[in-house]
């Protein structure tokens, strides 16, 4: 009868230390260092090129954690505290349906980790914002530009 006993208690002792793990990580806004701003929570690591300003904006909708200025383009980083069950798919889907049509999506990887690109043309300018979600949050990395795409989205990395 101990014997049988025995499985059922490691895989709850399995679990719990599973359950326990995945509870270390907690939500953060991250930092800027010098040209490098961090954030542990999404693993993400952004340069911040020579020219650029870092700017605080409260945001709509959203966790607004950074803000880059400059020139010709700027890079917006957002993240959104997910009230149901998403993924990344679905979070565009809903952002689409929020734009009324005119943008244009497909998938895209950026630092090492998979988005989905929603390109927005708008007047005189282009936006390309990239959602995708990490556990309970949507990350969306927005850059507009006039006329250079990618420029700050190639200082853009994932360690996660």
């Amino acid at each position: 009868m101990r014997s049988s006993a025995l499985p059922r208690v490691l895989v709850l002792t399995a679990l719990t230390v599973l359950l326990v793990a995945s509870c270390g990580r907690r939500f953060e806004r991250g930092a800027v260092e010098g040209d490098t701003y961090r954030n542990r929570y999404f693993g993400l690591t952004v340069h911040i090129p020579d020219g650029m300003s870092v700017e605080r904006h409260e945001g709509e909708g959203g966790e607004v954690l950074l803000v880059l200025m400059g020139g010709d383009k700027s890079l917006t980083v957002v993240a959104e505290k997910l009230a149901g069950v998403y993924d990344t798919e679905q979070y565009a889907a809903a952002v689409l349906d929020k734009l009324g049509g005119g943008a244009e999506a497909s998938h895209e990887t950026l630092g090492g980790r998979e988005f989905m690109r929603l390109r927005v043309p708008r007047d005189g300018y282009v936006q390309d914002i990239h959602v995708s979600v990490f556990d309970d949050y949507a990350l969306v990395i927005t850059e507009s530009y006039f006329d250079t795409p990618g420029a700050l989205l190639r200082g853009v990395r994932f360690d996660r």
